[in-house]
């Protein structure tokens, strides 16, 4: 498997705008030129988004918005590579971070409606070889990250067998199910579960599953394009690196949890499928959408939220120099999707979802500045 080799650049920073200008007509059916309808979508994504990334400095960023099932906005913004100063597009392929997990959600989903798995069972059934103290903790627990198990994706093994040993003669953090703690292992775990099974490997059973399915033509891991984008991390002292390789640590089988590569127009056509229900039952996806435990907010592979009675799924990712939202509203049919190539903190990815759903799809989200 090729690894995606990115060659370092100057890093600059060109913003992209787009606005269409109305036509310059006489008396009451015309514009002035130069002042487009400032009620336009595009023209609110361009203001919010511009502003953004002028000051996070952020070099590109491909955006959608769709509202009422409508796709209002689907560009691209700044640019892909420095060097060239091309601006990215819906075919732009980038590296997602953990918003991976969000996709290993849905094919777990698809186990479970096959009956390969159950949403009760005990992991100890499915991967054998996690320690023994894990054994009793159900699949759904660690789909919402309220297993308890030690956070190990930072463990220094070589492989999975490795891991587990490490991990063998820690305690748990804290009773499962109990209280929820993000921890990037549970998608290691979870992509095991899909390989003993499918009796395939994880990327044979997504892409053969889901990917093709839903026609996610550009995703998976480790793919070469040359309408790719490298990642970048914004430094302390302000100064962005560009990513020179991008390879999950320990082995592939942390490719589930935070590796995945896709396009905005896949994500795209993920979002479709899911609201669509081509790959899972609406009885399925409601499952897959919705808090596994009261009171707390994870769900299979998402988290959802309730703002002034609407309810909003969500996952972002921030891996290998790479920044992603995807922020949806199932009853209404609206969504907010977005990749960057740029890594750092105090971005405020969700801060921006939530602009772009207030001023973009009218919810009624209180925006703090």
């Amino acid at each position: 498997m090729r690894l995606l080799k990115l060659s370092g650049w100057m890093c600059g920073l060109v913003i992209g705008v787009s606005v269409g200008l109305a036509d310059a007509q006489q008396g009451a059916k015309a514009r002035d030129r130069g002042h487009p309808d400032s009620s336009s979508p595009v023209v609110k994504a361009d203001r919010i988004v511009e502003h953004f990334m002028k000051e996070k400095k952020v070099p590109g960023l491909v955006l959608a918005v769709v509202r009422d099932g409508r796709v209002v906005v689907e560009k691209g913004y700044g640019v892909r590579t420095p060097e060239d100063e091309t601006r990215p597009d819906s075919d732009t392929l980038f590296y997602i971070g953990s918003l991976s997990k969000a996709i290993t959600g849905v094919g777990i989903e698809l186990l479970i409606e096959r009956g390969k798995v159950k949403f009760d069972e005990p992991i100890g059934r499915l991967v054998h070889a996690v320690p023994k103290s894990w054994h009793h903790i159900p699949l759904k627990l660690f789909l919402a990250h309220q297993s308890g198990i030690p956070e190990m994706a930072t463990a220094k093994s070589p492989n999975l067998e490795a891991t587990f040993r490490a991990a063998e003669d820690l305690p748990l953090q804290f009773k499962p199910g109990s209280k929820q703690q993000y921890n990037n292992f549970n998608f290691a775990i979870a992509g095991q579960v899909i390989e003993g099974a499918s009796g395939e490997s994880y990327l044979e059973f997504m892409t053969n599953e889901v990917f093709k399915p839903l026609e996610m033509t550009h995703t998976g891991y480790g793919q070469t394009d040359p309408n790719h984008s490298p990642g970048h991390y914004l430094r302390k002292n302000g100064r962005l690196e560009v990513i020179q390789e991008v390879a999950p640590k320990g082995g592939e089988y942390a490719i589930p949890s935070g590796f995945i590569q896709t396009t905005l127009g896949d994500l795209l056509r993920l979002y479709r499928g899911i609201q669509q229900h081509k790959l899972l039952t609406p009885a399925r996806t409601q499952e897959m959408l919705s808090p596994v435990t009261p009171g707390m907010t994870g769900t299979p592979g998402w988290f959802a939220r309730e703002v002034n009675g609407i309810k909003i799924v969500g996952k972002d990712g921030a891996a290998s120099g790479y920044s992603s939202q995807f922020q949806f509203v199932p009853a209404r049919d609206d969504a907010v999707i977005f990749i960057m190539n740029l890594q750092g903190q105090g971005l405020g990815t969700t801060a921006l979802a939530n602009e772009l759903l207030k001023e973009v799809c009218g919810l009624p989200i209180p925006i703090k500045h």
